[in-house]
């Protein structure tokens, strides 16, 4: 009778212990990797810790740590796209404006009306120091990407937005002019995401590179550059 109570038992906590990791599976499956520490508790509650394989929490939390870090990357390569987008539609303005004017590109009018038609969109607490910032890094991403090919974008796994605004503009014609073209892909741009899986999945370039990023500054001024 003794046998068959602890047979009985061994076998019960087998099931629970069975339906702790069904539970925790379809949890992962519903909510995603975020869900990871409630499906660690959830097999805590339900069963002995010995219950609980190790081996199945690291590989949890190994492919947690990879989802942090291409979830990071893309974060990166979407602001990127955006800045691109907001200096592509500066410098088309620009030449807009030169036209309705009937004046030079770099006429200073022209940086004034820019100015001020951008100032007007933007929430009124915006300084005049991070405007000048954020349009400065717009035109710069802007240049370098329509030139070398906006699918290089999603080749960029360790640089900022921040660490490729300060290259100076003799940095940017520096990778311009050294840049392989023969795989380059033009993509419009019509949103702020575009599908990693439509580019090329080669490896070649995969991250951009120069010995001094940042090794000079832009001279700063009040208005719009040319």
């Amino acid at each position: 009778m003794r046998s068959l109570q602890k047979w009985n038992s061994s076998l019960l906590k087998k099931e629970a212990s069975e339906d702790s990791s069904t539970k925790c599976s379809n949890t992962m499956d519903e909510l995603g990797s975020n869900s990871l520490d409630v499906c660690l508790k959830q097999s805590v509650r339900s069963c002995d810790f010995s219950a609980v394989k190790m081996e199945t929490t690291f590989s949890l939390l190994y492919k947690k740590l990879l989802d942090a870090e291409d979830f990071a990357d893309r974060a990166v390569q979407e602001a990127i796209i955006c800045y691109c987008q907001f200096g592509k539609a500066l410098i088309q303005r620009r030449s807009e404006i030169a036209s309705e004017k009937q004046v030079d590109l770099k006429s200073n009018a022209v940086s004034r009306i820019l100015n001020m038609e951008v100032r007007a969109q933007l929430p009124v607490d915006t300084s005049d120091a991070l405007l000048w910032k954020r349009i400065e890094q717009a035109k710069k991403l802007w240049k370098l990407f329509d030139v070398i090919g906006m699918d290089k974008i999603y080749r960029i796994h360790s640089f900022s937005v921040s660490s490729i605004s300060k290259m100076t503009y003799e940095d940017i014609q520096y990778i311009i002019d050294n840049m392989p073209v023969d795989y380059s892909i033009k993509i419009e741009l019509s949103t702020c995401a575009q599908p990693k899986d439509t580019l090329l999945s080669d490896k070649k370039n995969s991250e951009l590179s120069h010995p001094d990023l940042g090794s000079g500054s832009d001279k700063k001024n009040s208005e719009l550059s040319h």
